[in-house]
């Protein structure tokens, strides 16, 4: 039987993503933004503000009349003062500017995925032209975005985020002198990157029904390669990553929701594999006040698992500020992020 639905077509393209995605320097979903993260990251049924232009494009379709967001965060050591010790060090940063409105949106995120050990074999300590060395891999994006939406029946929508991505990345030894910080060598080796620029496509799926919702989405489809310049293993390609979520509305004051990975992507130091739950609880009728909380899980390696709290707040009229920390047992799992949102 052939596939004769937009629907179908789509959800048969994902589903393709995740059994074929190549993946040799994907970034995490879960890096940026702040009503997200609080919970957990289980939020592409969710999507229903600016932020969707980077979550899943379709929910602005069903999402605010209008809104715009100025997010950051991080995960992972802060690096300033941090001095550079022989042990593995992780960060992840992420920024978003977005506006949104139900037929389209514009953005722009960059994400920073940095990661730096002792360099030589068996994980001893290098020696460079600068003293004792460390291997340093980072890996840095920018995202300008525009996003287009599509309903194509009442409670379905398909969404498409289009990037030029601008990708630097650096992959080698550094030497590491006296007093070291590890985001000094993370900053140096990504002016030693260089950068280019490629475009990509981001692609989304919702359905919602009110009381429930129904989210996919594929990134980076078109899987984008960015050639380090002091990369001996070749070009790092942003792999193909598919996300389904699922999300119920209990009345005016309560959501549940669940995200899985579809796919397996090989980040910057470590295998990726996720699944996340998460609630959004508005304290009060009037939608001033609501707190959040998630827990992620790493599904592929060894179990590890994230917890979140997070919470919103009305300043005064459209405007919100929205706050999370996300705790776990290893310290490139903790972190936290903020935001300033405007909701009409």
């Amino acid at each position: 039987m052939g596939v004769r639905t937009p629907i179908a077509r789509f959800l048969l393209s994902v589903l393709l993503i995740a059994t074929c995605a190549s993946s040799a320097g994907a970034q995490a979903v879960d890096t940026v933004g702040t009503r997200a993260l609080g919970m957990g990251g289980a939020f592409v049924a969710v999507a229903d503000d600016a932020s969707a232009v980077y979550w899943n494009p379709a929910g602005l379709a069903s999402g605010a009349l209008a809104s715009a967001v100025v997010d950051g965060g991080q995960l992972g050591m802060g690096g300033a003062g941090e001095v550079a010790r022989q042990e593995r060090r992780e960060r992840r940063r992420g920024l978003l500017m977005a506006l949104g409105t139900p037929p389209f949106g514009v953005g722009y995120y960059r994400l920073h995925d940095d990661v730096a050990w002792p360099a030589g074999p068996s994980g001893a300590t290098g020696t460079g032209a600068d003293g004792p060395s460390r291997r340093v891999t980072t890996l840095a994006t920018d995202h300008f975005v525009a996003t287009a939406v599509q309903s194509l029946a009442d409670g379905v929508h398909l969404g498409a985020s289009f990037k030029a991505v601008r990708g630097r990345v650096f992959s080698g030894d550094l030497g590491q002198p006296d007093g070291a910080v590890v985001a000094d060598l993370w900053d140096e080796a990504r002016e030693a990157a260089g950068g280019q620029t490629r475009f990509d496509i981001d692609a989304g799926l919702m359905v919602d029904r009110g009381t429930w919702r129904l989210g996919l989405v594929g990134r980076n489809l078109l899987a984008p390669a960015f050639a380090g310049r002091a990369t001996a293993t070749g070009p790092v390609r942003l792999g193909r990553q598919a996300r389904v979520g699922v999300a119920v509305v209990a009345g005016d004051r309560l959501t549940l929701a669940a995200d899985a990975d579809l796919t397996t992507t090989d980040g910057v130091g470590e295998r990726r594999r996720a699944a996340a739950g998460g609630a959004e609880y508005w304290a009060s009728p009037t939608r001033r006040l609501a707190i959040r909380a998630g827990v992620r899980v790493q599904t592929v390696g060894a179990l590890r698992t994230s917890a979140s709290l997070g919470g919103s707040a009305r300043l005064h009229g459209p405007a919100w500020v929205d706050v999370q920390a996300t705790l776990g047992g290893r310290g490139a799992d903790r972190g936290a992020s903020a935001s300033a949102r405007i909701q009409f």
